[in-house]
């Protein structure tokens, strides 16, 4: 038996008859286990699920998790938590050392209610935790290959990364980096990566920090030797597009770069200042995509497309989407269509740059 999943709906009262099939699938060796709980009551887990040696894969949403005594899962690979509230107020360690050869660990909107997260896996690939989490978080994973940070706490959570991750290639933060400590770590991890993805929440708190703080000032000015593909929500402000720059300047493999203008969603449109002019001393000599999604013909916005054109020498397309209807009214049509004008006349670096300026 290699594939097994259960999603009890409604009112269904017979969880016993659920806890039979468990026993069952584990009897028979089953590999990959998903148990979506979409009833009235919670399931509770025989103990011997916690021992099977088969498992590869294991799924659980909304179920309260009683994590027993003995847990010895030698194969499993795959660690899925949707909704799952963990009754000891944390995931036990033991949890990750009878887990030998965890790859990837996902939470996402889990109930843990200690003050601290410790995740320890020395073969885990790839970690993905979205939603609400202890103040602290501590990872011991050298081999991590993929993060994906999107956590939504109202307070910072402090984040600390034991060793050198340096096999990690791609890295999605989301997240407010209030704390410097743990916005200074987490630069100097992605400094490693391949493809690269910050939100507009932790752009402004990386933006203000490189202004003020010495630590995150010098973090910031250390190489991106193997950024290829960059993608930053901003709301374009003078200290985020400095910011790009910043990264741009230190990026002198980037191929793909992807601009989302997120002035609409926190309403941040106004009182932006301007950026100064300022001379760019550096080529981007391998850029050959841009994208700006929601571009509304800001001075900060042009002075990015301006050094994209006259310093990406082997540009090949930059494609340029207007902000929708709904989200800039305020912007005078006829002016986007002017600056669409005048950037079709724009000098380029690149002979062969093409741009496609439209409204999605």
């Amino acid at each position: 038996m290699q594939n097994v999943s259960l999603s009890p709906v409604g009112p269904f009262d017979d969880v016993r008859r659920i806890k039979k099939w468990i026993t069952y699938a584990v009897r028979h060796n089953v590999q990959v286990l998903d148990i979506e709980n979409g009833c009235e009551r919670n399931i509770q887990l025989p103990p011997h699920l916690f021992t099977c040696e088969s498992l590869t894969e294991f799924k659980l949403y909304k179920i309260i998790l009683y994590l027993p005594l003995r847990i010895w899962l030698p194969s499993l690979k795959v660690l899925h938590l949707i909704s799952v509230y963990l009754k000891d107020g944390q995931l036990d360690e033991a949890l990750f050392s009878a887990s030998p050869s965890l790859e990837t660990l996902i939470l996402v909107n889990c109930n843990i209610t200690s003050g601290i997260l410790i995740i320890s896996a020395s073969q885990l690939k790839n970690l993905n935790l979205k939603g609400n989490f202890p103040s602290s978080i501590v990872v011991s994973a050298l081999n991590l290959n993929s993060l994906k940070l999107n956590i939504t706490n109202s307070v910072p959570v402090n984040i600390i990364f034991n060793g050198n991750l340096k096999l990690i290639s791609d890295a999605n933060i989301d997240l407010k980096g209030d704390s410097s400590v743990s916005t200074t770590q987490l630069i100097s991890i992605v400094k490693n990566v391949r493809y690269l993805t910050l939100s507009a929440l932790f752009v402004q708190s990386i933006a203000v920090e490189l202004q003020k703080d010495l630590a995150t000032r010098k973090c910031s000015e250390t190489p991106f030797s193997n950024l290829k593909w960059l993608k930053i929500g901003t709301l374009f402000s003078k200290d985020e597009v400095i910011l790009i720059n910043h990264i741009l300047m230190h990026s002198t493999e980037i191929e793909s770069v992807f601009l989302v203008n997120d002035a609409g969603k926190f309403d941040g449109l106004k009182n932006i200042a301007q950026v100064e002019q300022y001379e760019v001393k550096y080529k981007l000599s391998h850029l050959k995509l841009v994208e700006i999604e929601g571009f509304r013909g800001s001075e900060n916005e042009m002075e990015l497309v301006n050094l994209f054109l006259e310093n990406a020498i082997v540009l090949e397309k930059m494609i340029i989407f207007l902000c929708k209807s709904g989200e800039c009214s305020s912007i005078d049509e006829q002016e986007l269509v002017k600056v669409g004008r005048k950037l079709l006349t724009q000098p380029r670096a690149s002979l062969t740059a093409g741009i496609m300026y439209w409204r999605i």
